[in-house]
């Protein structure tokens, strides 16, 4: 995964991670920002050094590989539901998304929704 890490002095940091955590102050680190890979430490914020953190890629489940379709109406038809570019999901329901100047298309690109 890809984690974006704003900063108020510096902008944006992108970091190659897994997870992410605020620190409890064990140590004196209360609201620090850790961020690891691998259980590996990759980076960490100071209180203060850091405004946001946000997932710039969609999670997978292991083993899966995450399709992107540039239009609505090339979403193969066993697909259900699929995620915009803002994460908002979208069901078929009984619609037909075989118009090539869908509507939709205005939020692509799409991808199966993860159940």
């Amino acid at each position: 995964m890809t984690f974006i890490v704003e900063t108020p002095e510096h902008g944006e940091y992108e970091f190659d991670a897994d997870q992410w955590e605020t620190l409890a102050g064990e140590l004196g680190d209360e609201g620090n920002l850790f961020i690891s890979k691998d259980g590996l430490g990759v980076a960490e914020f100071a209180k203060g050094a850091w405004v946001s953190i946000r997932n710039v890629e969609p999670a997978v489940a292991p083993g899966r590989t995450v399709v992107f379709w540039d239009k609505i109406h090339e979403v193969p038809e066993h697909v259900e539901t699929v995620a915009d570019r803002d994460g908002d999901e979208w069901s078929r329901h009984g619609e037909d998304w075989g118009n090539p100047d869908h509507w939709l298309n205005d939020y692509a690109p799409f991808r199966e929704a993860q159940a």
